[in-house]
């Protein structure tokens, strides 16, 4: 400051510049980017983080965030992230030596919205290989039932997947129960998936699948 001496003279006892200052003195203005020095991320205890801060690539819904701190787009599913199962909760007849599709009319998961339980149609929506599994119980009151087969069908082409023989004499009541579980080869996008079967009788009298829950199921998740 500056100050009389008593004689009419003033002198300048303003103390020495000084090249730091506490923090705790800083209460307004804006501190240029290079007086901030580098910050451990453990000093970061509260608030979150922008995800620009993150990585580079742009954040969204359909990115992840890879381990070299880019955003990139997702290339293939999820294990698991797709997956559907129904059962018949209804009965099913099925005419004579007749190839049949099966709609699994309840289900009890569908993470996708894919599977049409009026249809029994799973439609890919995610591609990749799936896993995929079937039980089927078919009866015959009347005991005629000889031969009982099952399909699965990929884009309308079909392969059989289930068989069984039973020596029915129009005697014996007749229920047998197959099942099955398969990985299927790479599906694209709305590549369609659904079940058949096929009875054939001694007298063409036909036959039903059993229905509650359980007995007949269809389901299916992505692996890869």
């Amino acid at each position: 400051m500056i100050s009389s001496n008593g004689s009419g003279t003033f002198t300048n006892s303003l103390p020495a510049p000084t090249s730091g200052i506490a923090a705790s003195a800083i209460d307004s203005g804006t501190l240029a980017d290079a007086r901030i020095p580098n910050l451990n991320a453990s000093k970061i205890t509260a608030g979150t983080m922008a995800t620009a801060r993150l990585g580079s690539g742009t954040a969204s819904s359909s990115t992840f965030l890879r381990g070299d701190q880019t955003y990139a787009a997702v290339s293939g599913g999820i294990f698991g992230s797709v997956g559907f199962a129904a059962y018949l909760s209804g009965a099913l007849n099925l005419a004579d030596f007749t190839v049949t599709d099966v709609p699994f009319q309840t289900e009890m998961l569908d993470t996708n919205n894919a599977y049409n339980p009026t249809t029994g149609v799973f439609t890919v929506p995610v591609a990749g290989k799936y896993f995929f599994g079937t039980t089927i119980m078919y009866s015959d009151t009347q005991g005629n039932m000889s031969d009982m087969q099952a399909y699965i069908a990929i884009q309308g082409s079909a392969d059989d997947i289930q068989r069984a023989e039973s020596t029915s004499n129009a005697t014996t009541f007749t229920l047998n129960t197959l099942t099955w579980t398969g990985v299927s080869p790479s599906l694209s996008v709305n590549d369609t998936v659904k079940i058949m079967v096929r009875i054939d009788t001694n007298d063409g009298s036909g036959g039903e699948l059993s229905h509650g829950t359980y007995k007949n199921t269809f389901w299916g998740y992505n692996i890869a």
